[in-house]
């Protein structure tokens, strides 16, 4: 078998330089970034981790899948003392309160203990978190917008 230089033409469209190793590479198709699925792996991987890290260093809120949960404490019981402190908040029914994140943790609440955290519509890492029938959408890292589902309200006369 003979060895083969494939000769690397950097004005090619799918010219790469892999950002996780620096090898230059001709992609096989344009999204290609890296030269290999492993290297593609590692640097999520580490991004992730890091971006974990930066928001534990900016605030106690951690809403990302590594989150650990405390073994501690009944995951229902916590839910529920979230939605109790949750119901003792004044919130416009319309368009929903913004809260201090630091006045929530203060009164105990475990932003980790929820029912349900969906991605935001055209985003790629913002998330409602759901307690019971209220949704928590974090502002800024200092803020969080608090809405009431009023659902069943609708229907009443």
């Amino acid at each position: 078998m003979e060895n083969t230089t494939i000769k690397i033409n950097p004005k090619s469209d799918l010219y790469r330089i892999c950002p996780k190793c620096g090898l230059e590479f001709i992609a096989e198709h344009r999204s290609r970034k890296f030269c290999s699925e492993q290297h593609h792996d590692d640097f999520n991987n580490a991004l992730k981790k890091k971006n974990a890290s930066a928001l534990s260093e900016i605030h106690p809120l951690k809403v990302a899948n590594s989150v650990v949960v405390s073994q501690e404490t009944n995951i229902k019981e916590r839910i529920a003392k979230n939605i109790a402190i949750l119901s003792h908040l004044v919130i416009d029914l319309k368009q929903g309160t913004n809260y201090n994140i630091m006045e929530l943790l203060n009164k105990g609440f475990d932003f980790a203990a929820l029912n349900f955290r969906f991605l935001l519509f055209n985003t790629n890492d913002s998330y409602c978190l759901q307690y019971g029938s209220f949704k928590v959408y974090r502002i800024t890292p200092e803020l969080v917008l608090i809405c009431k589902n009023q659902k069943n309200e609708l229907f009443r006369n």
